[in-house]
């Protein structure tokens, strides 16, 4: 889904873009893409640097 995205707006600029999520599977997708990733409520298993738990989406509002 991303990749069709940059393609169709290639002025898209991933190091400014993130992905929030409340799944593993939106979690690896910021990993696999190397993109900032907030996973609500998903764990802690991800020690990534681009990944940030979050409890509730009311913990994002810090990080935008």
């Amino acid at each position: 889904m991303i990749k069709q995205a940059i393609h169709k707006y290639p002025e898209i600029n991933l190091e400014e873009s993130f992905i929030i999520g409340d799944s593993a599977v939106d979690v690896e997708l910021a990993i696999n893409m190397g993109i900032k990733g907030f996973g609500i409520g998903v764990g802690s298993n991800y020690k990534k640097e681009n990944i940030y738990q979050l409890n509730t989406i009311k913990d994002l509002i810090p990080y935008i």
